[in-house]
């Protein structure tokens, strides 16, 4: 008779062994998921705050008025260029060489060029004074320069790590300034 009541004794809490288990299951496969979706949106916000904090340009003087010096670690040079729509306003420096404004250029916007290699994808034939130049640092993606000669030196006038042929236009370039294949 022990053994006929044991089948009959009803559970205190209404829940089986295994439904008990079922419910704890879903909570977990809930929980990792809900942390799964955090992760990914902290780690895009750092990305854009990151890529925000590099855009901004380093001061040239500090409280001594003395020259600002910056350490060169060739860590970040080109991987964390921004994309000039992120930059406020491209400053105006002005060198006697392409690679030389691209170099003052980007320490301009606080960026490291040291390891970046400079070549030339194109040059207008209508007018002589504008180029398209690439900047790269091995196993990075290349970040292109349209420059600009004006008055006695080359000035960089739009970067980016794509070039189109309408951003090409929007800068004010020759028509036969050619993008990147």
């Amino acid at each position: 008779m022990f053994g006929r009541n044991r089948n009959k004794v009803k559970r205190k809490n209404g829940y089986s062994r295994w439904k008990k288990a079922g419910v704890i299951s879903l909570c977990l496969i809930a929980g990792l998921a809900i942390g799964g979706v955090a992760g990914f949106l902290i780690q895009r916000e750092s990305k854009s705050t990151r890529a925000d904090k590099a855009a901004e340009p380093k001061p040239d003087a500090n409280k001594n008025g003395e020259e600002a010096k910056t350490e060169e670690t060739g860590k970040e040079a080109a991987s964390t260029v921004p994309a000039a729509s992120t930059v406020p306003s491209i400053p105006k420096v002005s060198a006697g060489t392409p690679a030389e404004a691209i170099r003052a250029f980007l320490e301009a916007i606080g960026m490291d060029s040291e390891g970046m290699m400079f070549s030339v994808v194109s040059t207008s034939k209508t007018d002589a004074n504008w180029k398209l130049d690439k900047g790269v640092v091995s196993g990075q993606e290349p970040v292109y320069f349209i420059v600009h000669y004006v008055s006695g030196g080359w000035t960089v006038v739009d970067y980016g790590t794509v070039m189109t042929a309408d951003q090409i236009k929007a800068a004010g370039a020759p028509s036969d300034l050619q993008p990147p294949d």
